[in-house]
């Protein structure tokens, strides 16, 4: 597809900023939840769990797991936008999209960051 036939109201990507590290006290459950908040979508949280595992190698995975319900595909995007941050390394490792009996979509997915871990071997 050549430029001139993207749609009007498509952007390409951003360059992509130099890759910062995530503090270390970062929280990947607090961001998920804050941006939950923010993005009026808390009442859509059917459940909220940490999923968090050792990698090897010096690294863990800190992720969350949750389940959102009975959302427009507008608020959908809009929280995955404001969750993820590629130049952090938080992603989404894992998305399941299904139309909702409350009408929209219900979303299974996981937030995941890779840190540093603080086991010593």
């Amino acid at each position: 597809m050549k430029p001139e036939d993207w749609p009007d109201n498509w952007l390409p990507p951003a360059k992509p900023r130099p890759a910062r590290r995530c503090r270390k006290d970062f929280r990947c459950f607090s961001l998920v939840e804050n941006v939950a908040t923010r993005e009026n979508v808390k009442n859509n949280v059917e459940f909220m769990r940490p999923a968090n595992r050792e990698l090897g190698g010096g690294r863990r995975e800190m992720a969350v797991d949750l389940r959102l319900t009975g959302l427009g595909m507008n608020q959908f995007l809009a929280f995955v936008q404001q969750v993820e941050s590629p130049g952090r390394g938080i992603r989404i490792r894992q998305l399941v999209l299904q139309p909702s009996q409350k009408g929209g979509v219900d979303a299974d997915l996981s937030v995941a960051v890779t840190v540093q871990s603080d086991k010593t071997r």
